[in-house]
């Protein structure tokens, strides 16, 4: 069965957390100009039956929200098969990378993240190269 985020969801086929509840991944980076650590930090909530994908950075203990990945409509796909749920962020451009795709594990008691990939670590001007994720997890708001 696959489910859509964008449209209305049957009552069976709600989104996967209380509204209440934000699934948040995070990347750990290194400013390449001043050599400071950084968290980017995607954030994806409900917003009614819909789902929406806000991107952060924090540094030194402040979020900055990042103006172009902030607010964006998230693609929700259930794969009953595989056990694996898929959200898909589009850039605001259609010439843009995709925000966001993330695949999670949300069977467990915490959720699994198996696959993430963000067009903001190049907007934010990291050079090009593999930054891993430091996981999935859900924040009560």
């Amino acid at each position: 069965m696959t489910t859509f985020a964008h449209r209305p969801l049957a009552h069976a086929q709600s989104a996967p957390w209380t509204a209440d509840t934000r699934l948040v991944i995070r990347w750990n980076a290194v400013d390449p100009a001043t050599r400071r650590p950084f968290t980017l930090e995607w954030s994806i909530r409900r917003d009614g039956d819909a789902l929406r994908a806000d991107g952060a950075v924090i540094e030194s203990g402040v979020r900055r929200a990042l103006h172009d990945f902030t607010d964006l409509p998230v693609r929700w796909t259930h794969d009953e098969r595989l056990r694996l749920d898929h959200f898909d962020a589009p850039g605001r451009l259609d010439t843009d990378l995709p925000a966001l795709n993330v695949s999670v594990d949300l069977t467990g008691a915490a959720p699994t993240l198996i696959f993430a990939r963000t067009g903001a670590l190049p907007a934010l001007g990291l050079p090009g190269g593999r930054y891993e994720p430091n996981g999935a997890s859900f924040v009560h708001n």
